[in-house]
């Protein structure tokens, strides 16, 4: 009885998404559907995969996960070399910042220069504390993912929250195998503000009715949106006019 009610439950609650989905997408369509700011999602940040021991899907979740929390334009890219290259990988991608992802014997497990936006992360020196192959393989993705956040968090001006259980706060290696990899909103207001400064701008959605209001939307592309800049360019049929009155502007 009690599985049948949460069952219930649960497909009243998906109607319910479905219904307000439907609702917003209908309103949205009516005022010309949403448009990206041109001024908005300037810029890149990336993280650069030049190793092979982590598979390149778990650097493309991470970017992603960077890319959703900052609302900004977050990329996974592969290329060649190594730690020594940082400043050249760097320079090809074009990125405002980048994480660099090696794997040698030599790099500490994070190395970051700030001053110059780029950081690296070496998988190998992450679970150089565990004794068995067995838990290095099971940790590994999970660190690697934890360590360049933590390493794109402090380049970008968020080396700490006031908030408890987040990577950010985290003595060890050992210790974020505990957490989960959840952006404190005050790590991402750190962000976003050091990011501007780089020329990394969030993107910003806004309806068509309003881009034209606000005067930056870009030309119309179906009825839709034709009617609505007209409707807000169109020359007013009664222009305002004023009559000037001697008496009273005295």
């Amino acid at each position: 009885m009690k599985g049948r009610q949460t069952m219930k439950n649960k497909l009243v609650t998906a109607i319910a998404v479905i219904a307000v989905s439907a609702f917003v997408f209908a309103d949205t369509a009516s005022e010309g559907g949403m448009v990206l700011n041109p001024k908005s999602f300037q810029g890149k940040a990336a993280i650069i995969n030049v190793q092979k021991r982590v598979p390149y899907r778990e650097i493309e979740a991470v970017a992603k996960v960077l890319a959703e929390a900052s609302g900004c334009n977050v990329v996974a890219e592969i290329a060649n070399g190594g730690a020594a290259d940082a400043a050249a990988l760097k320079k090809k991608s074009e990125a405002g910042v980048v994480v660099i992802i090696v794997s040698d014997e030599i790099t500490p497990a994070m190395l970051l220069a700030p001053e110059d936006n780029w950081g690296i992360v070496n998988v190998q020196r992450l679970v150089s504390d565990l004794a068995s192959e067995r838990a290095k393989e099971k940790f590994l993705a999970g660190r690697t993912r934890k360590e360049t956040i933590r390493a794109f968090s402090i380049l970008c001006g968020g080396g700490s929250s006031q908030f408890k259980g987040n990577v950010m706060n985290a003595d060890t290696l050992r210790e974020t195998d505990y957490m989960k990899e959840t952006i404190p909103v005050d790590l991402i207001a750190y962000w976003q503000r050091h990011l501007e400064t780089l020329g990394i701008t969030r993107k910003k959605m806004a309806s068509y009715a309003d881009a034209c209001q606000q005067g930056w939307a870009p030309q119309p592309t179906n009825d839709v949106q034709r009617t609505i800049w007209s409707q807000v360019h169109q020359i007013p049929d009664k222009p305002i006019t004023i009559e000037f009155d001697p008496k009273k502007d005295k």
